[in-house]
């Protein structure tokens, strides 16, 4: 009887590991989404779906209310349609031009080091403001933008399967830090995914984490300096 029940636990434990603690991993910390309503990038709702404490934000603030609400919460996402000049506003914020994210507001963001920034091009706009997290570079999401990026004959059906799978990976994610994001996407269905489907490929290439790239330029420095060295 003794033994039998040792087994059971064994066996729930391991249950439980396959799912991860997203109220206990997110405990205590206020999490602010931006994501401007647009129905082309709804298919990112479920990244932040299951985050219990969270304040999401898809419209109706000004730009000094997002820079308040920024101030108050512990983790930033930011995603939806973008450029290396910041997050489009997609006409849903009143009193904001094009954008409601811009470079106004990167000394704000810079305060945080666990960011996570989604949109086409992100990664210009986090690397010229010095900003820490997980973010993506160009992100093919629709077939306009697979065709329009050198990639022909492209079916919404191969868009539809890399959006899916990434925002699997990225939601049963989402409660670790940004680096940890990043290793695990790195390995994922996600990474297996871009052998047969040229959309992930070509997403999957341009995913970067800050904190990792500071560790490769070490690397690179530490490299140059044996180089240096023996030459």
């Amino acid at each position: 009887m003794g033994a039998f029940k040792s087994i059971t636990t064994f066996q729930d434990r391991k249950k439980n590991l396959k799912k991860p603690n997203i109220v206990g991993k997110w405990y205590g910390k206020k999490v602010l989404v931006i994501h401007p309503d647009d129905p082309t990038t709804r298919f990112l709702e479920p990244i932040y779906a299951k985050i219990p404490d969270k304040t999401v934000i898809r419209g109706g603030k000004t730009k000094e209310e997002i820079c308040e609400l920024i101030r108050s919460h512990d983790r930033i996402l930011i995603m939806g349609h973008g450029s290396e000049d910041g997050l489009l506003a997609m006409g849903q914020f009143p009193g904001s031009d094009t954008y409601i994210v811009d470079s106004s507001m990167a000394g704000l963001l810079a305060t945080s080091s666990d960011s996570i920034f989604i949109w086409c091009n992100a990664d210009k706009f986090v690397e010229e403001h010095g900003l820490n997290g997980f973010y993506s570079g160009m992100f093919i999401s629709e077939v306009g933008e697979a065709y329009f990026y050198g990639l022909p004959r492209t079916s919404q059906d191969i868009v539809d399967e890399s959006n899916r799978c990434f925002i699997e990976v990225m939601s049963r994610n989402i409660h670790l830090d940004a680096e940890s994001i990043y290793r695990k996407i790195k390995r994922s269905s996600y990474k297996r995914l871009t052998r047969t489907n040229r959309v992930a490929y070509f997403n999957h290439n341009r995913l970067y984490c800050s904190s990792v790239n500071e560790e490769l330029e070490d690397c690179k420095q530490g490299w140059q300096v044996w180089v240096d060295l023996y030459e």
